[in-house]
């Protein structure tokens, strides 16, 4: 008898530490796992060129979103997307309030690819898949023909 009353307090006690932990043992870096999904879903380089030039001045792999400011004589800009792991797949869908809608890219490795603007607001959405199953979206707000685009790079 007397064994068997410690085989349960120890077996309870074995399932309260084992709770308690859990947490600890499913947290990874700070982050807790939400699914098996794994695999970086950054980017290494995002760049939307008109004009001659890189209009995202600041590009941080971490920010998800940016704005784009151009003026009415632009039409076209080239994004460039290159993901931290050359194995993730890119996918560059172009969206357009005057209704221009478009797979642009969609491939492993990342690429660039020149995109027709309408004038007006419209999006860039650049999805990342890695290899592991995880994915991340960035947004590019483009507003082609505002009046003042000088100030607001």
């Amino acid at each position: 008898m007397r064994n068997s009353r410690h085989s349960v307090s120890l077996g309870t006690f074995g399932l309260a530490f084992a709770i308690a932990l859990s947490p600890a043992l499913m947290q990874d870096n700070g982050l807790t796992f939400s699914s098996c999904k794994t695999g970086d879903t950054r980017l290494a380089e995002l760049a939307v060129e008109a004009s001659g030039q890189d209009q995202i001045t600041a590009f941080d792999p971490e920010q998800p979103t940016y704005d784009v400011w151009l003026s009415s004589s632009v039409d076209s800009a080239v994004v460039r997307v290159i993901p931290m792991d050359a194995g993730s797949q890119v996918w560059v869908n172009y969206y357009s309030d005057a209704g221009g809608v478009g797979l642009m890219l969609a491939q492993v490795g990342g690429g660039e690819v020149t995109v027709d603007l309408d004038p007006g607001e419209s999006s860039l959405w650049i999805y990342v898949k890695a290899p592991g199953g995880a994915s991340d979206t960035y947004e590019v707000a483009v507003h082609v023909g505002c009046s003042d685009c000088d100030d607001q790079s």
